[in-house]
């Protein structure tokens, strides 16, 4: 297979990539308003119904762990679709050595997305500034606004069931809201982790097609 042969299929497979990423991003918004509405509703009927459908505060901690998880594995899939077109990115850079044509994913995503602290060269300065990650202070104001509700319905639940059930059943429930809890943070943990991890793969060891480019 000649070079140019092989550069058309990794962008044909590139913007197949491309066009699952735009899909996962473009499904971030809608997701969220409708998550957004249904824990409302639920805390609205529950507060203002108490006596016939209290039981449904019982259901908002394990949305929001829900939604959690859901954006997690989203954002897994996402990054593996990434680190591939990272991969076509440097693959395609070496058969046009020693330019570099495609620097996005492979560079600058690795640089200016994942990182805790983004280092921004100053120009006409020998030194680096750096700046706190924007899109951890959006993540971190996101859980900040969710936590309220979180521990409100948790510690509602936990009355709810002990008033009208048994006081096991609400023990029992908040351990398990607890432990489910612990795992969504660990998979929202592991967004900026496999974000780093991913693009220091060795693909050619997973894929050895991968060899012939």
């Amino acid at each position: 297979m000649t070079d140019d042969k092989k550069v058309a299929v990794l962008l044909k497979d590139f913007e197949a990539l491309r066009s699952e990423i735009r899909m996962y991003i473009q499904q971030y918004t809608p997701k969220f308003s409708i998550f957004s509405a249904f824990v409302l509703s639920l805390l609205f009927v529950s507060d203002q119904y108490n006596s016939m459908y209290g039981y449904l505060i019982l259901l908002v901690p394990f949305t929001i762990i829900a939604i959690s998880l859901l954006t997690a594995a989203q954002a897994y899939l996402l990054n593996i679709a990434a680190s591939r077109v990272s991969r076509i990115e440097q693959m395609i850079n070496r058969f046009a050595e020693p330019s570099i044509l495609m620097e996005w994913e492979s560079r600058m995503t690795p640089n200016l997305v994942f990182p805790l602290f983004i280092g921004l060269p100053v120009r006409n300065r020998k030194r680096t500034l750096y700046v706190l990650n924007p899109v951890v202070l959006s993540v971190a104001s996101i859980v900040l606004v969710i936590l309220p509700i979180f521990i409100y319905s948790t510690i509602k639940s936990y009355w709810y069931l002990n008033l009208y059930y048994y006081r096991s059943y609400a023990i029992g429930y908040v351990v398990l809201v607890g432990l489910l809890c612990l795992i969504a943070i660990a998979a929202a943990v592991s967004f900026f982790v496999l974000g780093t991890v991913l693009r220091r793969i060795a693909w050619n060891k997973i894929d050895p097609i991968e060899s012939l480019y």
